[in-house]
């Protein structure tokens, strides 16, 4: 091993020496035999198959076919070694693998005109009898994956399978009018679908509801390639597919022509990409969340190369030369940040493992999935990879309730170069939900983090702006309320703070002040602190998670019920309504009440200080009737005169 790495370190000195556009880059382990049984192995051509997945912790499976059918195998050491390989079908057909987040392998290919489907749950050791998904055309399908959602589409794009059970189950067919020579299907990080196509115009087609419809993307310049190859950027300058292919003929100028596709306005931008020349099909793109862009190809001695860009296709300061070969796949290596080089060699497939040329930033993923509150704040730990400058912004995003970036919002940031925790503050204004997800983005540096699920809890209350006032109506002809301090029960608007959610299942605090320091003891007894209005403010935690509250707040009132006018009363000496009062103008000096009978005979003054009128006239009582008044007042409510007539019964 330590003389191979010496002449590899030799060779790429000679080359440096003489072509400053190669870098000195030894692979961590070179040439590592996959292919481990049969003759004829190979990937297919670069362009119409991926034939490398790597899940989460950094295990790596490579697809291949020869002699001896459709194989898997398997690395568990960051490609020093495989084992041996796994049958998938008896077939010789060229194979598409992809793994999800939750570790499912998925393996398509194309037997007769149908699109064939294999799964594995178990890691890899055993794959499920391939099952027919559809009719499909071409050398290879291509497959993307959201969730549990599996993309298919065949090379000519004509069909595109979508299945939401993790390939379990029929796949939903959405038929595209026409037909195309080289179609591909790609998701981003919000599940959004994207199938470009090409004739060789290129076309791109997008799916915003899971891959049942499709709507065209409108390409601004027009462009064409050949043989085309592609591959997806999210970043936090945008979201972009590149596209690159191969030769036509001899000295033409299509060998090193690529487009980077703006999905959001379709702004077709081209780039230079390596010269790929001998094999029309060897064009292989890679990108990532990361800013690279990794470009392969196969120039016209037969070498397999790649060129490696870290601003999303801006320019490509490295290139390395990985073997000379016929066909050859890229993939990032998501534990290690490898570049995994899988390749087609004298019939046989090898596998370079690539170390220290990447640049990332991660989220470091907790024992226990996150679980936040409304409101709190949390340290947010990350690892950096690759250099950055010292004034780099890294900043925290929250998705929306359902796991979209599309209405992000910012929730931490930090200035830094190096490994560390970011503060970040949930907010208080947003649903409760297990599916957000949070991730730290860089613009400058074209970068974005891996996607850590997040679960925000709080009890769910009522906002202030639909709990109703608590109304004391002040009327002191009952003697409650001279000076306009009552008792208030705060606990009946409970009900309407927790919108009937049972209330053992929380702790509901009233507090006098909005910094909730200074917490009512006895809220069914509250004597109001403030005359007229006061703002009652409210913390309600959950019993479950007494780390979860939330906030709202109410008003309560105390309110002047006016003058009221009397409409009987039962002169009877039973202590109950003996007398007849005008109420609430009690400290009205001016009021003056006279009462007469229905013909207009004066009966009575009363003054509005006293008790009121008895029912007599000149010591006698008169007979159960009809009587009349006028007053004249000044109204406690807006301190107007006010002249009111009326009439009142005398009960006996």
């Amino acid at each position: 091993m330590a003389m191979k790495k010496l002449l590899n370190y030799i060779t790429v000195l000679i080359l440096f020496l003489f072509s400053k556009t190669i870098i000195s880059q030894v692979p961590l382990y070179n040439q590592v035999l996959v292919s481990d049984v049969g003759v004829r192995n190979n990937i297919g051509s670069a362009n119409t198959s991926r034939n490398i997945a790597i899940n989460e912790d950094g295990i790596i499976y490579v697809a291949f076919t020869g002699s001896l059918g459709i194989r898997v195998a398997k690395s568990t050491d960051r490609g020093q070694s495989f084992l041996p390989s796994v049958l998938v079908s008896d077939l010789n057909s060229d194979p598409e693998i992809i793994v999800n987040e939750s570790g499912i392998i998925f393996i398509s290919w194309i037997q007769g005109n149908n699109i064939m489907l294999s799964r594995s749950t178990d890691s890899g050791q055993t794959f499920s009898t391939g099952e027919v998904i559809g009719a499909g055309i071409g050398k290879a399908p291509h497959m993307a994956i959201f969730g549990n959602r599996v993309h298919i589409v065949d090379q000519i794009g004509q069909s595109i399978y979508t299945n939401t059970d993790n390939g379990i189950g029929d796949f939903n067919l959405t038929k595209m009018s026409t037909s195309y020579v080289y179609a591909d299907i790609r998701t981003d990080i919000n599940g959004i679908v994207y199938v470009p196509t090409d004739d060789p115009n290129l076309y791109l087609f997008e799916s915003i509801d899971s891959g049942f419809n499709f709507t065209p993307i409108s390409l601004l310049p027009q462009a064409s390639v050949f043989f085309s190859s592609y591959a997806l950027s999210d970043s936090p300058n945008g979201t972009f597919i590149f596209v690159g292919g191969g030769s036509i003929g001899v000295g033409d100028d299509t060998s090193s022509i690529g487009y980077k596709i703006d999905v959001s306005n379709g702004q077709t931008n081209q780039i230079t990409l390596g010269e790929n020349e001998i094999t029309p099909e060897g064009r292989t793109l890679f990108a990532d969340n990361f800013g690279a862009l990794v470009d392969g190809f196969r120039d016209s001695s037969g070498n397999l190369l790649m060129n490696i860009s870290y601003n999303q296709g801006e320019s490509f300061p490295i290139s390395i030369v990985i073997a000379n070969g016929e066909s050859h796949n890229i993939d990032r290596n998501p534990l290690h940040d490898d570049l995994n080089v899988a390749y087609e060699q004298s019939g046989q497939v090898y596998m370079n493992v690539y170390d220290g040329l990447l640049r990332s930033i991660k989220i470091i993923k907790p024992e226990t999935p996150y679980s936040f509150c409304k409101n709190e704040t949390f340290e947010l730990p990350y690892t950096l990879s690759g250099n950055f400058d010292p004034n780099s912004i890294f900043e925290v995003y929250l998705s929306d309730e359902n796991g979209s970036f599309k209405n992000k919002i910012l929730i931490g940031s930090i200035n830094a170069n190096i490994s560390g925790t970011i503060f970040s503050t949930i907010p208080n204004n947003i649903g409760n939900s297990s599916n957000y997800r949070i991730q730290i983005q860089s613009e400058s540096n074209f970068i974005q983090s891996n996607i850590i699920k997040v679960e925000i809890t709080s009890p769910n209350i009522a906002s202030s702006e639909t709990i109703p006032n608590l109304t004391y109506k002040d009327n002191t002809s009952f003697g409650t309320n001279t000076d306009g301090f009552v008792i208030f029960n705060l606990t009946e608007r409970e009900n309407d703070i927790l919108e009937g959610q049972s209330s053992s299942d929380f702790q509901v605090t009233y507090y006098i002040d909005e910094e909730r320091t200074i917490p009512i003891i006895s809220p069914s007894i509250f004597l109001n602190t403030i005359k007229g209005e006061q703002i009652i403010y409210v913390n309600v935690v959950s019993n479950i998670n007494p780390d979860c509250y939330s906030k709202t707040h109410f008003n309560i009132k105390v309110e002047h019920p006016g003058v009221i006018f009397p409409k009987f009363f039962t002169p009877n000496n039973d202590q109950n309504n003996d007398f007849w009062k005008i109420e609430n103008i009690d400290n009205d000096d001016t009021a003056e009440i006279i009462i007469f009978d229905r013909y207009g005979k004066f009966l009575a003054q009363v003054n509005p200080k006293s008790l009121g009128w008895d029912g007599t006239y000149n010591g006698a009582p008169l007979p159960a009737n009809e009587y009349w008044f006028i007053a004249n007042y000044i109204d406690p409510i807006d301190n107007t005169i006010k002249k009111h007539k009326g009439h009142f019964v005398l009960k006996r």
